[in-house]
């Protein structure tokens, strides 16, 4: 159960440092964007996405190759071990945001609740508008993070190394003359 709380805090740091990311860059991206600020916030959130899925990817790979090792025999990694350490993660920002929902301090609060909420869930929150501003979009923004650990997980425990099969893809494609 550690080992899963310790892979868990991975995935929730890496959430971190994303989300870090979009609210350190938030402020000159709104500068660059101005008033067509609410239309493009989408697409920066997508970028984020990327990186913050990247990171999660290749710590869940390095935690699935090391889990492998035959002096680690004890660990018992099983393929999908990824989401539930990447629910594990993603837990402690689901409670922050089940406590801001519930919270009620005034009505500026009331007003401003919404803001707080899509900000802890900034570098997911392109799923929100793409579903519709509805429970679906918040919805697949939780799922998202659990989604991208078991894939980084799957790869590390299958030894897939996406750069290889590219390589691969390439050679078999039929050469262009200029």
């Amino acid at each position: 159960m550690l080992n899963h709380i310790k892979g868990g805090l991975k995935v929730f740091t890496d959430y971190l440092v994303s989300l870090l990311l979009f609210l350190i860059f938030l402020y000159p991206f709104i500068s660059l964007t101005g008033e067509g600020f609410t239309k493009w916030l989408p697409l920066f959130s997508l970028f984020i996405f990327f990186l913050m899925s990247l990171l999660i990817y290749v710590d869940m790979k390095a935690l699935a190759h090391k889990e492998k090792r035959p002096q680690y025999t004890g660990m018992h990694p099983y393929p999908f071990k990824g989401i539930i350490l990447g629910s594990i993660g993603i837990l402690p920002i689901g409670v922050v945001i089940l406590i801001t929902s519930l919270i009620t301090l005034g009505e500026f609060y009331e007003i401003l609740k919404p803001t707080i909420i899509k900000g802890v869930l900034g570098p997911v929150y392109f799923f929100i508008p793409l579903a519709g501003n509805g429970a679906a979009g918040y919805i697949l923004a939780g799922i998202s993070v659990p989604v991208a650990a078991m894939l980084g997980y799957l790869a590390g425990h299958f030894d897939f190394e996406l750069g290889v099969k590219i390589k691969e893809l390439k050679k078999k494609l039929p050469k262009v003359d200029k």
